[in-house]
């Protein structure tokens, strides 16, 4: 490929042996420098394609055609036939689980994002041995592993077969339907303590964590799933809310900014020195393992919060009938941190009216009329909160935010794509402390997890504009228990 001035767009591998039967010849090239060349005048000038044993796309190594008499055909079905396992895995990301359930199948080329998932045109998946190490071949440590049948694979059609280069390696060629996905389950690390593992959803069961339209044109029918969900769950998930993607993006990147600002600069806004519910709180100032009696069970011991976290409040917060939440919100400086207030100020404002329609639809639910909740949200101890989780390293001291209820009517939640969120039905109506935020609170979390109503955890995954929707205890109590309210924490973040 040296001799061509642009690297080829198509390598096409020759079967010289069935061309030569047919009497085309092959001979050497005259220059003595290039002793691998090849030359061949073909059949009238022409090469027919029948003689093709391989057509490979370069960028990519997508073998684009491969003839069925390719030795490399045979190498491949005997090796499938020698695999060493019954049951591969392949590793993806919290971002991608949404999207494979609602195709029903893994997809070549559509996840994990890694680079050479990058080429739309690549018809491999990769997988791995059962207990093989994938992790080098992503970005970063898989969230996740599909665990695949290879027999059902088999059954299906798809050659599954080692890569050339790595052993462990395993491509499937073609997509992975349904019925080839054993199970999916966090890919954790061999030290997490029991207490801190959760269940994934499996397929088939995601409607256990619904996700609700809000845009669809049924305006009853998106008042009875909302009443559905609250009364057998308090926890979804909502799309077609009005916010673009692009809000979310950037309150991610004023969020980066916030917390990579010096801790002096923090530390002038803290809320200890302050005596505030508002402002900055550090690692340790908020250790939600300690609080929540009747949550303890879920954690055996008392961990420290990995986290730090700025709570804002309203702008007009001296209209709040209380000399605490009355207080101002503690602002990084303009000179170091410009547009930041004006963007998380529009930004608190446009999840302020989500809020409000949300409390309609869910007065409707209850067969209420759609302004009954306005004379009692009308002025909400409303609290914007962003929150950073540092890496766990000591699962034994630390974990990204501790078991609790939040004591609000409802918590819209805006997670990254890191995922982690997991949460669960309280098993105490009234006995968990609230912890969280009043009223309405707001909360930029980047990690998360849910406990089921077999009281077990279980997690979340991220979709991508979508927020959650968390009811609290007093939403719970206003409706006499009838609308759940959920547990959550956030144990880990890699």
């Amino acid at each position: 490929m040296h001799r061509l001035e642009q690297p080829p767009d198509l390598l096409i591998f020759i079967d010289a042996a069935k061309a030569a039967k047919d009497g085309l010849q092959f001979y050497a090239h005259q220059n003595p420098s290039k002793p691998e060349t090849v030359l061949t005048q073909g059949m009238d000038g022409t090469l027919d394609p029948k003689y093709f044993r391989r057509v490979v796309d370069p960028t990519t190594n997508r073998v684009l055609y491969q003839a069925p008499d390719d030795p490399e055909v045979t190498r491949q079905n005997e090796a499938t036939q020698a695999m060493p396992s019954d049951l591969v895995v392949h590793g993806t990301y919290f971002e991608n689980l949404f999207d494979i359930y609602s195709d029903g199948r893994l997809r070549p080329g559509a996840n994990p994002k890694s680079y050479h998932r990058q080429h739309p045109n690549h018809h491999h998946i990769h997988t791995s041995l059962l207990h093989g190490d994938f992790s080098q071949r992503m970005e970063r440590r898989a969230d996740l592993q599909i665990v695949v049948d290879v027999a059902k694979l088999r059954e299906a059609g798809r050659q599954v077969y080692p890569h050339l280069g790595d052993p462990n390696t395993l491509l499937v060629r073609g997509e992975i339907p349904r019925e080839c996905i054993k199970e999916v389950r966090a890919n954790d690390p061999n030290d997490l303590p029991a207490d801190l593992a959760a269940k994934v959803v499996q397929m088939g069961e995601f409607e256990s964590i619904p996700v609700i339209d809000l845009s669809m044109a049924d305006e009853v029918g998106l008042v009875a799933v909302i009443g559905h969900a609250c009364e057998n769950i308090g926890f979804f998930q909502v799309v077609g809310h009005g916010l673009g993607a692009q809000v979310f993006e950037e309150a991610i990147s004023w969020t980066k900014k916030l917390f990579e600002l010096p801790l002096e600069e923090k530390r002038r806004c803290w809320q200890k020195t302050n005596r505030a519910p508002r402002g900055w709180f550090g690692k340790g100032d908020e250790n939600l393992d300690a609080v929540g009696e009747g949550l303890q069970q879920h954690t055996e011991t008392k961990r420290v919060d990995a986290k730090e976290g700025w709570d804002f409040g309203r702008e007009d917060s001296e209209r709040l009938p209380s000399d605490v939440w009355s207080r101002p919100s503690l602002w990084p400086d303009e000179t170091v941190l410009p547009g930041f207030r004006t963007f998380m100020t529009r930004y608190h404002g446009q999840l302020s009216m989500l809020a409000r329609r949300l409390m309609s639809l869910i007065a409707r639910s209850l067969g209420l009329s759609t302004d009954y909740f306005v004379s009692k949200i009308d002025n909400p101890l409303s609290t914007l909160r962003l929150l950073h989780y540092w890496t766990l390293t000591d699962f034994e001291e630390h974990v990204s935010a501790g078991a609790h209820t939040d004591y609000g009517c409802c918590t819209i939640l805006s997670q990254d794509q890191i995922g982690g969120l997991q949460a669960c039905i309280s098993p105490h109506a009234f006995g968990a402390q609230q912890i969280c935020g009043p009223a309405c609170v707001l909360e930029k979390l980047l990690d998360f997890q849910v406990l089921n109503r077999s009281r077990q955890w279980i997690h979340v995954p991220p979709i991508r504009g979508a927020l959650v929707i968390n009811l609290g205890d007093m939403l719970s109590r206003w409706t006499n228990l009838r609308y759940k309210r959920f547990s959550v924490w956030a144990p880990i973040l890699f």
